[in-house]
């Protein structure tokens, strides 16, 4: 009991300096990102290494991680679907798709646009409790190793003497 009333305000403010870091870590390393599909619809047949094609291309020119972006085909439709980007990326994806096909010579309709947000609510509470854990254990493990002697309880108790009064 005595160890945590002597150190109680050591091991809270680590374990808040460490709730706020983490809090900071978990809002600048995880934004939010979007899963996007744009639907298109086909006025003249395309071959599907056609379709390999263009997808090579646009994620060779958007530097973006394989499986993230593909181009698929979903009966009378082309699928462009942008996963775990930004809006700005998706964005620019749609505007170079839209590009490669004029390129082609492919005749196309603009069809509806589904954007949906990824739920990263939950990875990024794991983080903050995590950072809160460490500064806990940071705090406990600080404390325990501060030996000083602060009040005349510490003489007491470490040194085994009486004092007279406060120093």
């Amino acid at each position: 009991m005595y160890f945590m009333k002597r150190n109680l305000t050591t091991i809270s403010i680590f374990t808040l300096l460490a709730g706020c870091i983490g809090t900071l870590a978990a809002a600048f390393m995880l934004p939010d990102t979007y899963d996007y599909e744009a639907f298109y619809t086909l006025r003249n047949e395309i071959s599907d290494s056609t379709l390999e094609e263009m997808e090579t291309g646009l994620t060779e020119s958007m530097d973006i991680p394989p499986g993230y972006l593909a181009i698929n085909r979903r009966e009378e439709q082309v699928v462009l679907e942008v996963l775990g980007q930004r809006p700005e990326t998706a964005a620019t994806a749609t505007s170079r798709f839209e590009t490669i096909m004029e390129e082609r010579v492919i005749i196309y309709t603009s069809g509806k646009v589904l954007e949906s947000e990824n739920d990263r609510e939950q990875l990024r509470a794991l983080i903050i409790l995590i950072s809160i854990i460490a500064g806990l254990f940071v705090g406990i493990v600080y404390a325990a190793l501060n030996r000083r002697i602060m009040t005349d309880e510490d003489v007491k108790r470490y040194l085994g003497e009486k004092t007279l009064g406060r120093f």
